[in-house]
């Protein structure tokens, strides 16, 4: 009777079934929020990626327009009329409501600059493509949307200065999960030389 007793009285090792599963449900919780933090990561690094993208895509509107600017004024002492602050001013009061330019241009050329006309922005006419040839955003259609636009806009700081002081900004927006985003840069361009 002894021996009987002492066998009953055996702890057995191991889990029970309810263990079991309040193991099983708090290693799946830990995993799902694992994953849930792992998905915003991403997430938040592709917008990131998008609006590195947009700022140098911005940054780059203003300096096309200083390059033109600074191309103008340069060729300003040949015996050509047309070219100089004034007519570089007249150009760009295209852009006081949003416009593009011609980007094709890989080199300023005053003869190209001179024929070069801004364009009015609507919804799709200042998307950009991206061109994997050259890695370029470009304005024309020579590669894929690249799901950015930017608008170019030029408005006077006094107009009653003849001298000249024209305010550039340039826009750069994209959209993400229905929501729009948007990057502007700006910049005070004078007439660094004389007429």
């Amino acid at each position: 009777m002894i021996n009987y007793f002492k066998q009953k009285n055996k702890k057995r090792s191991g889990f029970t079934l309810v263990e079991t599963l309040v193991a099983i449900s708090v290693f799946s919780v830990s995993i799902i929020a694992l994953m849930a933090a792992l998905g915003k990561g991403i997430s938040d690094t592709n917008q990131v990626k998008y609006k590195m993208t947009a700022t140098y895509l911005a940054e780059e509107g203003i300096e096309y327009i200083r390059n033109m600017r600074d191309t103008f004024v340069l060729y300003d002492d040949v015996s050509d009329a047309t070219v100089g602050w004034g007519d570089f001013v007249t150009k760009l009061t295209q852009c006081a409501g949003g416009c593009k330019f011609d980007d094709t241009l890989a080199r300023y050329d005053i003869d190209k600059l001179k024929n070069m006309t801004f364009s009015s922005c609507t919804a799709n006419i200042c998307a950009l493509d991206y061109d994997s040839t050259s890695h370029k955003y470009l304005y024309h259609q020579l590669g894929t949307l690249s799901g950015f636009t930017r608008v170019i806009t030029a408005n006077p700081v006094n107009p009653a200065n003849t001298k000249g002081e024209i305010k550039i900004t340039s826009t750069v927006s994209w959209v993400k999960n229905s929501a729009t985003y948007s990057v502007s840069f700006s910049d005070n361009l004078l007439k660094w030389r004389g007429e």
